[in-house]
């Protein structure tokens, strides 16, 4: 029976990222692109309920900043609807490097079939895993409050974080179980959600095993983006800001902010687009290549080669 090995599947990104580095980057683009267009047309709304919390020291809701986080409801709607887009463009992208390298024009982006059928999928099995976590939450909070309640304190607590874990590892089992419906569907261009379901039965531990190791770089990555923006940031703000100095720039225009933060935001914005050319093709990788490797008949080694 057609397999994967776990260390192979868990580090495909990186061959990945090292044969196509000029796509690595276009799709780190596309995101800060769109980060950009997302954010600019809400950015009056975002520093006025700044300034709105910054002027209200005792964390009372002021109308200016209730009216600010209305204002941001439709700022909220459209990052989640354009981040569903931009995400599907860009998994389909990673998964035909992976699955149809020779199709490289354009850095593998394209806004077609394939990534209609990829958005679709996506987001029902979102709104999956959604309704299995909200099934299982609820008894869980019943219960917790029940055995709060008998044991009259702090009693139910361990009950309530073991129950809490065991949500956490369903959750888990059935995202890993499901995390091949976007290769199945890029590849046959129908929605296929529960074709991943039966695919990887009796392969959940070498999925966690892919997960795990694909977590611990991306967090090694993400962790040292950190550190790196902390120093640098440091050193551009002259060492740790004094409080004093943080509220003054705030009690300053909001035009003069950007002013200030402008070699920060710039730090933030390289940082954002380093990590992101390097964590998409890591992350999103493993599993098309985990597909192509199950699929009986084909040679794996010539789509890698």
């Amino acid at each position: 029976m057609a397999d994967f090995r776990i260390e192979d599947a868990a580090f495909s990104g990186f061959g990945l990222l090292a044969r196509r580095p000029l796509a690595a980057l276009t799709w780190a683009l596309v995101y800060v692109v769109f980060s950009a267009v997302m954010i600019i047309p809400f950015a009056g709304t975002i520093v006025s309920m700044v300034s709105a919390i910054a002027k209200s020291p005792t964390g009372a809701p002021s109308p200016e900043l209730l009216s600010s986080m209305s204002d941001l409801q439709s700022f909220n709607l459209l990052i989640w609807a354009g981040s569903l887009v931009v995400n599907s463009v860009i998994s389909c992208a990673v998964f035909r490097a992976v699955l149809r390298p020779e199709q490289s024009a354009f850095a593998y982006l394209r806004l077609g079939n394939e990534e209609l059928w990829v958005m679709l999928v996506q987001f029902v099995r979102n709104l999956v895993i959604v309704a299995i976590e909200f099934v299982l939450l609820i008894p869980l909070m019943i219960v917790g409050f029940i055995s709060v309640a008998l044991s009259h304190g702090a009693g139910g607590i361990p009950g309530i974080i073991v129950g809490a874990l065991v949500v956490v590892a369903v959750m888990i089992w059935v995202s890993l179980r499901l995390s091949l419906a976007g290769p199945i569907t890029f590849t046959e261009r129908q929605f296929r959600l529960f074709e991943s379901w039966t695919l990887t039965r009796g392969r959940g531990w070498r999925l966690f095993g892919v997960a795990v190791i694909v977590a611990v770089v991306a967090m090694v990555i993400y962790f040292a983006a950190v550190i790196l923006g902390l120093i640098t940031g440091l050193a551009l703000w002259g060492g740790m800001p004094h409080p004093a100095s943080v509220q003054a720039l705030l009690s300053q225009p909001p035009g003069q902010w950007v002013q200030a933060l402008a070699p920060l935001l710039m730090l933030i914005a390289s940082l954002g687009f380093v990590v992101g050319a390097l964590l998409t093709p890591i992350t999103l990788a493993p599993w098309p290549y985990i597909y192509k490797q199950l699929q009986p008949g084909v040679d794996i080694a010539a789509t890698f080669s």
